[in-house]
């Protein structure tokens, strides 16, 4: 009983010494943060394949520099980056013609930020993709549609945190795995004036195929807002680009292949296609409509 008793008060002891460590970590962070400059805001960004970059902004300090007429200023801005694999950078802001653009010292990363849209770049290689700025409005819609229920097939498909796996037969080892792909976009597509949401979903159905498929949810006051049947199905094996909203249309942007090129032949043939609310329900149009 003794040693039980000891071994619980070294726990304890640890348990404090990390809260300890901890909390004065965050506080070190803090003050480390802070020294870079009056932070201007704080932004969560959600990316493909559901990684995310959480951002701080910081405005820099008015430098007078003699600069020749109609030349851009030097921006002395700055912006901390806390990406989802953990890793953090600082980076200082540089001139961009378009949007705005930060990068370390030897430009071996770079982030680019333009309205609620960012990316970051890494030895030239894009690691972190069509990155949406997130508000509480669209964090709440894109957890309704990770965990809503979808008519595919005229069969009901219940997510749950993104993902539904239902067995092809009785006690079968390959399943139909039907996930959320994400490629959001947010915009008033029914004129309700409330938000709504569109995005894309896969599904594998045991063979070598990967389906995708553009969704829909609405933002309605029925009672079942979370079972949709606004589903259009977009091609096998398909290299999505960007989902756009744009006069109430959704405009989807992906790579696909040439209708008599086998499977096997990787994507190189850009297509976007326009879709609208009519009648209720999800169409497609042309361009021009």
């Amino acid at each position: 009983m003794k040693k039980i008793f000891v071994f619980v008060v070294i726990l304890l002891c640890l348990g404090l010494a990390f809260s300890a460590w901890f909390i004065l970590s965050k506080s070190r962070l803090s003050e480390k943060i802070t020294e870079k400059g009056e932070l201007i805001s704080q932004v969560d960004y959600l990316c493909q394949n559901n990684q995310t970059i959480g951002a701080s902004y910081f405005k820099g300090e008015e430098q007078a520099i003699d600069q020749a007429p109609q030349t851009m200023p030097t921006p002395t801005g700055r912006v901390s980056l806390i990406l989802s694999d953990g890793r953090i950078f600082d980076l200082a802001q540089t001139i961009s013609a378009s949007g705005i653009r930060y990068a370390n010292q030897d430009e071996t990363i770079i982030f680019w930020s333009k309205g609620e849209m960012s990316f970051l770049l890494e030895n030239d290689l894009e690691t972190y993709s069509n990155c949406l700025a997130l508000s509480p409005e669209k964090e709440g819609l894109i957890f309704l549609a990770k965990n809503c229920s979808y008519l595919i097939e005229q069969k009901e498909v219940r997510l749950t945190n993104g993902l539904d796996e239902a067995e092809i037969l009785p006690d079968s080892v390959s399943k139909i795995t039907t996930r959320y792909f994400g490629n959001e976009a947010f915009g008033d597509f029914n004129n309700d004036g409330l938000a709504d949401i569109a995005f894309l979903l896969t599904r594998e159905t045991g063979g070598s195929g990967n389906f995708y498929y553009l969704a829909l949810i609405l933002s309605t006051t029925t009672e079942s807002p979370c079972l949709t049947d606004k589903i259009i199905f977009l091609g096998d094996r398909i290299a999505p680009q960007t989902t756009e909203s744009r006069n109430n249309q959704i405009i989807v942007n992906y790579v696909d292949r040439a209708k008599d090129e086998p499977m096997t032949t990787d994507p190189s043939i850009g297509i976007s296609r326009f879709f609208e609310i009519k009648d209720g329900s999800l169409i497609e149009v042309n361009k021009s409509e």
